[in-house]
């Protein structure tokens, strides 16, 4: 035997909602509607806020890391003419800053157009070395 669904006469039969039916005892006060209405519409606004600040944590928790060490800048690890790892021998020192390179052959490149290339690696987040203050040499070949 199939078991029944016992109705309130003023409930919908497919989704179980009531509607305004006079004598219904299940139903609540049109007050209580209205103040339920009221405390919904003022609820969806810090809902939505909510849901917005949830969301940029988590994204600054996935991709925070990223940003922040672009703002910080990285050391250079990769030569900025061929973009192979660099070789601490292998290095010039321009405008008080220390650029390393994957071999001394680019060091002759980076002259040619220092500014180009240090843009290069600060829009990367990349930040160059600094010269040592016992060191008076420029450039080590």
């Amino acid at each position: 035997m199939a078991h029944q669904m016992l109705l309130c006469p003023g409930q919908d039969a497919f989704t179980g909602d009531h509607m305004p039916v006079p004598g219904c005892m299940s139903r609540e006060s049109d007050e209580t509607n209205a103040e339920r209405d009221r405390d919904m519409k003022t609820q969806r606004p810090a809902r939505f806020y909510l849901t917005g600040i949830l969301l940029l944590a988590i994204l600054l928790a996935v991709y925070g890391e990223d940003v922040l060490a672009k703002q910080e800048g990285q050391p250079q690890k990769l030569c900025p003419i061929m973009g192979g790892q660099i070789d601490r021998s292998a290095y010039v020192d321009y405008e008080g800053k220390r650029v390393y390179f994957c071999c001394p052959g680019c060091r002759k490149t980076f002259m040619e157009n220092p500014g180009k290339y240090l843009e290069d690696m600060e829009s990367k987040g990349i930040v160059p070395g600094s010269v040592p203050q016992a060191e008076t040499g420029d450039s080590r070949e």
